[in-house]
């Protein structure tokens, strides 16, 4: 299923539709994506690259755990959940302060940079709620095709269980 991840509503709506109709899944790549985009908001009010590249990511993910569960069950292998990120993460942290941008300069580098931090960060999350019965790789960083290291603020665990914190309730209203 191919989905654009700007409508918070849109997300949850997919989410119940490939709940409701396979018998589970076994892999959720979570690859959407915009980058270095004029200053625009999604529809749910976030700045456009925040709002493509993280909450629907999560949103997603969070409403997709018994579809997951269920294919695991049907495979008799883990189901996967891959995170998209890239390398801008490198160059800006999020910023659990402002994540839209609304408190300083709008600066389209930062705001992508920040939003593929956050891709990092939920992994590193991820791994640490559901991380039970994954391969050796659950929350891995890969980069050209080998096990690589994100940048550390990518990757500290409480700034991840923050963001998740904050992702949680920017998306509560669309579960």
């Amino acid at each position: 299923m191919i989905l654009a991840a700007r409508r918070s509503a849109g997300t949850a709506a997919a989410a119940r539709t490939v709940s409701a109709r396979t018998g589970g899944m076994n892999v959720l790549v979570k690859n959407a994506g915009v980058m270095y985009t004029p200053l625009s908001c999604t529809a749910d009010g976030f700045e456009s690259q925040s709002g493509t590249n993280h909450p629907g990511h999560f949103l997603l993910t969070m409403m997709l755990p018994p579809a997951l569960r269920a294919g695991a069950l049907r495979s008799g292998r883990p189901s996967r959940i891959v995170a998209v990120s890239s390398d801008g993460h490198r160059s800006y942290p999020v910023d659990l302060d402002d994540p839209n941008l609304h408190t300083r300069e709008y600066y389209k580098f930062a705001a992508y940079g920040q939003s593929k931090s956050a891709n990092a960060l939920m992994a590193v999350e991820l791994d640490a709620r559901f991380g039970d019965g994954l391969d050796r790789h659950g929350g891995a960083y890969l980069s050209d095709c080998a096990i690589g290291q994100a940048a550390v603020p990518a990757r500290d665990s409480e700034t991840a269980v923050r963001l998740w914190q904050l992702s949680d309730a920017l998306v509560a209203v669309a579960r």
